[in-house]
């Protein structure tokens, strides 16, 4: 039998309903511990433990912008309503009309090859879903290995650009460029101690040196390998946590088949037709067919199973 009939099962259903508890950060399964339920039965724990057992809760904004500690809230009724990714999704309730004046911040549309160009992938730090990169031309290798390096020290976060994060310290730039060898490390050292001398030494600098240093700055800023990197690869900015994975992920055919809403790699279901779905997010769909339909594949086929199968 196939898993999308589970919706039709009004046990599975109410088992579901009265058992389970979905949030954005975890998903709970407990049993009510009524000896006489005829849903989940009665419990095979100690009774005075499982007494003790709360569920999970919500964050709970505290003082001075923190978050208050487990324990302070700790079997207290909460809600969803201040998790961190879910206040970020709420640009979602904005007109339709308005969200599309926003636009992607590339400069141009997503397609297949503008991704297969970089061949990576970046992970919102919030969802942790796959986001695409997009460059209109291909990245050659020494542009891809330092976008990779630059993937491994960043924190990205849905609906934020690379402009946004292009901020590095000078450190951090000069450790993603420099050859990892002992001579250049020692040549760095060396720079340090030259910088500390310096620190150490009072300069009067006239306006002219001020203005020469400034002009150096800025020609040092065109230079830089990462700004020029920033200006050729995009990811879309339109993207909130909670935007599905988007379509050209699947037609680039580079990167691994994931669920298309959630973004899991395990328990995938695949029709024909439609795009990937994992199998609670199948369930979810085919309990709400009303309201959410299953996204299509379009007139290419994604997935590169479909292909080898002709």
């Amino acid at each position: 039998m196939k898993l999308i009939y589970l919706s039709l099962k009004t046990d599975f259903q109410e088992f579901f309903t009265h058992c389970c508890k979905k949030r954005t950060y975890f998903f709970e399964i407990k049993k009510c511990g009524e000896f006489n339920c005829e849903i989940c039965g009665p419990i095979k724990s100690n009774p005075e433990i499982f007494n003790t057992l709360e569920g999970l809760p919500d964050p709970v904004p505290g003082n001075e912008g923190h978050y208050k500690e487990f324990l302070d809230i700790y079997g207290t009724s909460t809600t969803e309503e201040h998790c961190p990714s879910l206040l970020k999704k709420k640009q979602h309730n904005i007109p339709e009309k308005i969200v599309k004046k926003v636009g992607n911040v590339m400069g141009f549309s997503p397609r297949a090859q503008y991704a297969k160009n970089v061949r990576l992938l970046v992970r919102c730090s919030v969802c942790d879903k796959r986001r695409v990169l997009f460059a209109k031309r291909r990245l050659t290798e020494t542009e891809y290995q330092l976008l990779s390096n630059i993937l491994d020290d960043i924190e990205y976060v849905c609906g934020i650009t690379f402009n946004d994060m292009c901020d590095l310290s000078s450190s951090k730039k000069t450790e993603l460029l420099s050859p990892t060898n002992d001579d250049a490390d020692e040549e760095i050292n060396n720079r340090n101690l030259i910088d500390e001398d310096e620190d150490n030494t009072v300069i009067e600098e006239d306006d002219d040196d001020i203005h020469e240093q400034e002009e150096k700055e800025q020609s040092d800023n065109v230079n830089d390998p990462i700004e020029k990197l920033f200006q050729l690869v995009f990811v879309n900015a339109k993207h909130t946590c909670n935007s599905q994975i988007e379509t050209t992920y699947f037609s680039a055919g580079i990167y691994p088949n994931i669920c298309c809403k959630c973004g899991e790699e395990e328990d995938m279901m695949q029709e024909d037709l439609c795009l990937p779905y994992c199998r609670i997010c199948e369930i979810e769909i085919t309990a709400n067919h009303k309201k959410e339909q299953k996204r299509k594949r379009g007139k290419r086929n994604f997935i590169n199973e479909t292909n080898a199968k002709k």
